[in-house]
Parts: C-alpha cells; sequence; structure tokens
C-alpha cells in the first residue's frame, strides 16, 4: 500500500511537472517571438502576428523583464531585464532605446502647468513605449531648462536654468518647477551627468496665470455647474462628445480645460487648452488613457487664464 501511495505520488509530481515545463516554456517562446518581431519586424504569418504585434502584449512582457532583473549594470536608466527584452546592451550605457520622462499618472511624456504655480513632477521612464517604469534606485541624471523654471531643492525660491544634479529615489525622479507664462512650449533636459549624452526632452507649456473656474455643460445646453459629468466611456469606440460654455467679461487670453475621474479617486489635470473665441471643447475617449484602467464617468472643468500675471 505504501508503494503504491509513493508511486502515485512521483507520477502526479511528474505531471505537475511536466505542466510546469510546458508552462514556462510557452511563456519563453512566446515572449521570445513578441521580441523578436519587435526588434527585427520578423513576418510569422497572418495568425502568429496577430499575436505577437499586440501592443498590450509587448508592453507586458517588457514590464514583466524589467521586474525580472530590475539592476542596472551600466547606469543608464533602464534595468537590465528591460535592455535584454529590448535588445539592447546591459553594460553599454550609449546602446538603449530613446527613453521619456513621465509624469506619474500621465500616460503622455508631455505636460500642461499654470503659470507661476510651483509644481512638483514625480517622474517614471518610458523606454520604446514600455511604461511608465520606476527608475532603478541610485540612478543618476542632470537637469536643465531652456527657461528658468527649476526650483533646487530644499526649498529654494528663486528659479534656476540647472544644471541641477538628481536621483532617483522609491523609483522615481522628483523635479520642482515654478514657471512663468512662455508663448511656445518649453523643455526641460535629462542628460548623463558624466558624459552630458542626453536621456529624453519634457515638453512643457503653460496656459498662463488660473482664473476662477466659468460654468459648463454638454451638447450645447445652458451653461449651469463649474463641473460637467460625462458618461462611462463607449468601449473602444472613439465616440466624440462637446463640452460649452459662455465666454466671460472681461474675455481671457485662453481656456485650460481640466478633467478628473468622477469618483473623486484622481487630481485635477489639464487636458487641453484652446483660446477664445472658441467656446466649445470636443473630446473622444483617449481623454481616459490619462487614468490607466478606469473607464467610469469623468468629470470636466474650463479654467479662464490670462497670459500676464494678475
Amino acid at each position: 500500500m505504501e508503494k503504491e501511495t509513493r508511486s502515485r505520488l512521483v507520477r502526479f509530481a511528474l505531471i505537475l511537472l511536466a505542466v510546469l515545463v510546458f508552462a514556462v516554456g510557452g511563456f519563453v517562446g512566446l515572449g521570445w517571438m513578441v521580441r523578436h518581431q519587435f526588434v527585427t519586424n520578423a513576418d510569422y504569418g497572418r495568425w502568429v502576428n496577430r499575436i505577437t504585434q499586440n501592443d498590450d502584449l509587448w508592453k507586458w512582457y517588457g514590464r514583466t523583464c524589467a521586474g525580472l532583473l530590475p539592476g542596472d549594470a551600466d547606469g543608464d536608466g533602464a534595468s537590465d531585464g528591460l535592455e535584454l527584452f529590448c535588445g539592447t546592451g546591459p553594460k553599454n550605457s550609449s546602446d538603449q532605446w530613446m527613453m521619456n520622462f513621465v509624469p506619474d499618472g500621465y500616460t503622455d511624456s508631455h505636460l500642461y502647468a499654470y503659470s507661476g504655480e510651483r509644481r512638483r513632477l514625480r517622474l517614471r521612464a518610458d523606454t520604446a513605449g514600455i511604461g511608465p517604469l520606476p527608475w532603478p534606485e541610485e540612478f543618476r541624471c542632470s537637469v536643465t531648462a531652456n527657461e528658468s523654471m527649476l526650483l533646487l531643492p530644499g526649498g529654494a525660491r528663486e528659479p534656476t536654468a540647472g544644471p541641477i544634479l538628481f536621483t532617483a529615489s522609491a523609483g522615481f525622479v522628483e523635479v520642482d518647477i515654478l514657471p512663468q507664462y512662455y508663448e511656445r512650449w518649453r523643455y526641460i533636459r535629462f542628460e548623463y551627468p558624466v558624459t552630458h549624452q542626453g536621456i529624453a526632452n519634457l515638453p512643457i507649456s503653460t496656459v498662463g496665470w488660473r482664473m476662477p473656474p466659468i460654468p459648463v455643460s454638454f451638447g450645447g445646453g445652458a451653461p449651469k455647474a463649474l463641473e460637467a459629468v460625462s458618461g462611462p466611456k463607449i468601449g473602444n469606440d472613439d465616440a466624440r462628445r462637446t463640452l460649452t460654455w459662455y465666454a466671460p467679461a472681461p474675455l481671457p487670453d485662453g481656456y485650460a480645460i481640466e478633467v478628473a475621474r468622477a469618483d473623486g479617486d484622481s487630481e485635477w489635470v489639464v487636458a487641453s487648452s484652446t483660446e477664445p473665441p472658441v467656446k466649445d471643447w470636443a473630446f473622444a475617449n483617449q481623454v481616459w488613457d490619462r487614468f490607466p484602467g478606469y473607464a467610469g464617468p469623468l468629470k470636466f472643468r474650463v479654467i479662464p487664464v490670462r497670459h500676464t500675471p494678475p
């Protein structure tokens, strides 16, 4: 009886081992095809290409590899696992995909900011479209700007154009800014502190000095409330909705369109900006991309802005 029990346990263990080997082999094999397809643009045929060219699958494998080997042997800000998956050298700091610094909670590698308002940017990495990812611990970068908008760590009040040396902490690089109004996009530039090789530019648009919000509505109805709440996201359809408002007097220099989750579980972010005489703004499902994993109603408000200090 004891021999029979042992034999059954051995067979069961072998079956589990075979299933595990099959699962690991399938995981590694599919990951290799996804990586190989992206790096070499391989053509596997119609049906396999439909799988291997899946953007979400590519990102998932990239994040998985980044988590399996989170070290950064060459100190270039991309983890060793991510570099191996992307086909770059994990021990060669000059061999990597172009990187972006993505503000925490955003999917875009650019942002809007109000003039004269201090703001802390908590930045993660985005490499080859796989992001946002945490920076490896102790990753260091030099930061400059083409306008005096950077604030030194420690509560400095006077902005500077840099350079300032930052070290990643808890997966973030944190940069404080105090922008003024600029007619065109301005850039924060990130470099490796030793070689001065550029890593990425973060575009920033200043919409102006904030004024009190104005009443808004959807679809041309009479604006009454300071917030307009949309319905939930409509599948993958690009169904457009239109936000409307009355132009206040005196006429402002522009408007900032802010958006947040209607459940209150997010901060207001500037989704777009526009100028008078425009009195409406059409948006589509892409607005939900700012809140990954959320498809519920959004709330909007319109902030008039001035291009000169109040």
